[in-house]
C-alpha cells in the first residue's frame, strides 16, 4: 500500500451519519442507508455513493456509530484499481474507488475526481469529492 504525498486542500463539507453496516474504514465510500441519517458499505459496483467516510476508530465502525462523511470537498479515499491524478472514480463493489471510463450518457455513478494518482488497489489518495451522474 502506498500513502498519499500530498494532503488535502480547503474544508470539506461534513455530515454526520450512523452506520448501518459494520467495518467502515477512513477513505471507503459509503452509500444513502435506510434511515434519512443512515450510510452503509457499497457491496455492487456503481452504486450511487453519497460521500467517503472520514475518521473513524482503527477498527472500522459498529452498526449504530455515529461517523463522518466528507460528501463535498476534497479528502483522502482509497483506490480499487490504478488511478491517475485528474480522472473521474466510482464505487467498486468493496467501496473502493475505481476510474469511470465509460462514455458520456452511460449512467456511471461519479463520486469525484482525483486529485492526486494511485498506482495500486488499496492506496490512498486525494479525491475531490463532487457526486453527479455521467
Amino acid at each position: 500500500m502506498t500513502l498519499r504525498v500530498m494532503g488535502p486542500v480547503g474544508i470539506p463539507q461534513i455530515r454526520t451519519r450512523v452506520a448501518e453496516t459494520a467495518a467502515i474504514m477512513p477513505g471507503l465510500l459509503v452509500a444513502q442507508g435506510v434511515a434519512d441519517n443512515g450510510a452503509k458499505l457499497i457491496t455492487v459496483a456503481n452504486t450511487r455513493a453519497i460521500g467517503v467516510a472520514g475518521d473513524v476508530p482503527v477498527a472500522g465502525t459498529s452498526v449504530g456509530d455515529a461517523f463522518p462523511v466528507v460528501q463535498d470537498g476534497e479528502t483522502v479515499a482509497i483506490a480499487g484499481a490504478a488511478i491517475t491524478a485528474g480522472q473521474y472514480v466510482k464505487a467498486d463493489a468493496t467501496s473502493r474507488c475505481i476510474p469511470a471510463v465509460g462514455a458520456a450518457g452511460t449512467g456511471e455513478e461519479i463520486i469525484g475526481r482525483a486529485q492526486s494518482s494511485a498506482v495500486l488497489a488499496g492506496d490512498e489518495f486525494i479525491l475531490d469529492v463532487i457526486p453527479s451522474v455521467k
